[in-house]
């Protein structure tokens, strides 16, 4: 009996470097270029369910969650659609969310770079149903991490994590049954909480060994997703300037050149190419989308996703990938999650963040209203808006803005004329990135 189809890619325009491919993936269907939000916080969720499902935007219908955030985003309310409650106005409780589910491609995102990094390494231990291998490995960190304090030695602990970090990922490198099985368990709670595509968990890369155990369990991941109802995906997690190693790169674009999976999921970690003077840095980059791109137009039937991308995100979609995806603020980087204060507003037109407190010389001459054409953001007076409702308002700003910039992609590849990107970046403040987009 033959496996279902769950992954068509249907190439239906190309200039240059950059096309616009239809994508179904089971009973969803995208268009390239595409925004998947990634949500960190319930209010972002809510937002995100609220966009996809009430807002008239065709380029953000994705939506990418951490697997340390699915049972308290997803799971609680998964467990509501099984019961008929109803508000007030007579409307099942978890009507908006069934219609989110039936739309929206759901991405659960192990992030296991998170065992590295300490912003989320206690949200590890929050959920009983991950994986134990996982689940000890942040408790024993976190024990650690008291311990090195109690001792008056704090700065120790960063040395002994990281090669702790290493030895994890040997060990589970070489116990077949205890990697399979939490690569195993992975997919299963991926597929309990809806996801459309299968992420193994990997490490972040930080070394050539590390290249090798995600290689490996890239690999492993193929045979083990086999019969599961999600397509699966090669998935590598670039620490910022990892690809500056030409041989690492080199080997990384021959493993996605010769793969037999159909998805290709990067995610650059705490990636900001608009640095000044970051020269090499920025021309590894530039290199590694052309090839990316080269790869794109020789394989039609693969579909290249690339998760964290920040300020990279436009370039990043009108070069090498058919999905790209950041933060709701545009923010990749792990920060405070502050209340009351009044967030950074994301320029279309400059193409960065512009600080709340400067917002009133922009507005000054406008009402007060914001420069935007979004009819959310033409309601927005900034000088009586309270700062929750502002920061709920700016993110879904940003999140329609990059449904913009993928409509703007979009239009350039059908005119044939995409170089109408990069006069786009030359125009920005992050002009700088125009160098990711060829000339020709």
């Amino acid at each position: 009996m033959s496996s279902p189809i769950r992954l068509i890619v249907d190439e239906r325009q190309r200039d240059r470097y950059a096309r616009i491919a239809r994508i179904q993936l089971s009973d969803k269907t995208i268009t390239t270029p595409h925004f998947f939000t990634l949500t960190k916080k319930h209010n972002e969720f809510q937002s995100t369910v609220e966009l996809i499902t009430e807002s008239n935007a065709p380029h953000i219908q994705g939506c990418v969650v951490r697997l340390f955030d699915a049972r308290k985003m997803i799971g609680t309310r998964l467990t509501n659609l099984t019961q008929s409650r109803m508000d007030v106005l007579g409307r099942y409780v978890e009507e908006s969310f069934r219609t989110f589910l039936k739309k929206a491609v759901l991405v659960i995102d192990p992030a296991t770079e998170y065992l590295f990094y300490e912003a989320d390494l206690s949200s590890w231990n929050e959920d009983k149903t991950l994986p134990k291998p996982i689940s000890d490995y942040a408790k024993k960190c976190l024990a650690k991490k008291e311990q090195f304090r109690k001792s008056a030695m704090p700065s120790e602990y960063p040395k002994w994590k990281e090669a702790y970090h290493t030895q994890f990922w040997n060990a589970l490198s070489r116990d077949a049954p205890l990697r399979n099985r939490m690569i195993g368990e992975v997919f299963d709670l991926g597929l309990t909480y809806r996801s459309s595509i299968l992420l193994p968990p990997v490490p972040v890369i930080r070394s050539e060994k590390l290249m090798e155990i995600a290689i490996q369990i890239n690999d492993v991941g193929q045979a083990i997703s086999a019969g599961r109802g999600a397509e699966y995906a090669n998935y590598f997690i670039l620490q910022q300037g990892i690809l500056d190693n030409e041989e690492l790169r080199d080997r990384l674009v021959r493993y996605l050149s010769n793969t037999p999976a159909r998805i290709v999921a990067l995610k650059f970690k705490y990636l900001n190419l608009t640095d000044a003077g970051k020269v090499t840095h920025l021309s590894s980059y530039e290199e590694f989308l052309q090839q990316l791109s080269f790869l794109k137009e020789a394989t039609k039937g693969k579909v290249f996703v690339a998760l964290e991308n920040g300020y990279q995100v436009f370039p990043f979609a009108a070069v090498a990938f058919d999905i790209v995806s950041t933060s709701m603020t545009g923010y990749d980087g792990d920060s405070a999650y502050g209340h009351g204060e009044y967030g950074s507003w994301f320029d279309p037109e400059l193409m960065v963040h512009v600080p709340f407190e400067d917002l009133g010389k922009i507005c000054r001459n406008n009402h007060n209203r914001l420069p935007c054409g979004h009819s959310m953001c033409q309601s927005i007076d900034i000088a009586t808006i309270d700062a929750d409702s502002w920061n709920t308002y700016r993110r879904k700003h940003y999140v329609l803005t990059m449904n913009d910039y993928m409509m703007m992609i979009q239009k350039a590849i059908r005119d044939r004329k995409i170089e109408l990107a990069r006069e786009k970046l030359i125009n920005s403040d992050i002009s700088r990135l125009k160098r990711l987009i060829p000339r020709v």
